[in-house]
């Protein structure tokens, strides 16, 4: 068995990343909104900004999680490796990929329609992709376990 104080140290080493990461996001994404006049890459840094600030708040509430209460921490790990939560989380990623091999199918047969020629053939490549990845992921994943 792993020593839970090492599973602690990489947790809260990862929650000092990500609050450090935020700010610099959030803090640099506001100066170059500031210093820079154009609006050429407005919504750029804009979403860096909003990146930034979100992986502030995600980092603050982790780490607040941890410091109210540093067995979470290893709760988390056990959750992880649970054979049950590992069926489940399998499972739930097999929904997800149908639902978006049937969404992008629809927006694509939506696009034919509407005449969009390019982004048919655009999400046509994306909807190929994912399901050649699928079946490759399945087929290494097959042999491995």
């Amino acid at each position: 068995m792993k020593n839970p104080l090492c599973v602690f140290k990489r947790s809260r080493a990862f929650t000092v990343v990500l609050i450090a990461l935020g700010a610099v996001l959030f803090l640099g994404g506001i100066l170059l909104v500031l210093l820079e006049r154009s609006d050429r890459y407005t919504m750029f840094y804009g979403f860096l900004t909003g990146l930034g600030l979100c992986w502030l708040v995600i980092g603050c509430i982790r780490h607040w999680r941890i410091k109210r209460n540093p067995a979470i921490v290893l709760e988390e790990e056990i959750d992880q490796k649970d054979e049950r939560h590992q069926a489940i989380r399998s499972r739930a990623g097999y929904y997800t990929f149908l639902l978006w091999f049937v969404l992008l199918f629809v927006s694509i047969i939506a696009l034919v329609f509407l005449s969009y020629k390019t982004a048919s053939l655009v999400l046509c490549g994306v909807l190929v992709l994912m399901a050649v990845t699928f079946l490759l992921f399945y087929a290494l994943l097959q042999k491995r376990m």
